[in-house]
């Protein structure tokens, strides 16, 4: 019968430290979380400071970059409008005077090639947005191919 006993109080015993170690477990893990919590609170000032001291150094060149991408656009949407209406007024003349596929296809070419010249000049801010639809265009696709002789171009 005192080996039964002692079997009970060894189990007793380990499931008592078992019990102590789950408890100690979950206390280390709250006392983690909630360092963790204030580190991110810490790093999460640290970087609203940090914006801060940028805007404060750089918001009046940031406003202007977005007045300028505003002007830049509303100009690039009326020459869309017009390349659409121009595009449009085409299929409808070719439609009553009966013009070929080859005659449309060539005078559409002719239009949207004018609108890239006059609204999207191979100058250094079309390149950067090229590039920007390039990196883009591989980021969606998963391209890795030549992309120097890929044919995109930012319209928009």
């Amino acid at each position: 019968m005192e080996n039964n006993n002692q079997t009970v109080d060894t189990y007793n015993q380990n499931y008592q430290k078992y019990l102590g170690a789950r408890e100690r477990s979950y206390e280390l893990e709250v006392e983690l979380e909630d360092a963790g919590k204030k580190v991110a609170d810490h790093l999460i000032q640290y970087v609203r400071k940090i914006q801060a001291k940028f805007y404060q150094k750089y918001g009046n060149k940031i406003d202007e970059l977005d007045d300028l991408h505003m002007a830049i656009g509303s100009v690039k949407k009326k020459g869309m409008k017009q390349l659409q209406r121009d595009l449009h007024n085409l299929y409808l003349l070719s439609e009553q005077e009966g013009g070929g596929e080859e005659v449309i296809k060539s005078k559409s070419k002719q239009l949207v090639d004018a609108y890239k010249q006059k609204y999207c000049p191979d100058d250094n801010f079309q390149k950067k947005r090229d590039a920007e639809a390039m990196k883009l265009k591989s980021a969606i696709l998963g391209l890795t191919g030549d992309q120097e002789n890929s044919n995109i171009q930012y319209l928009m």
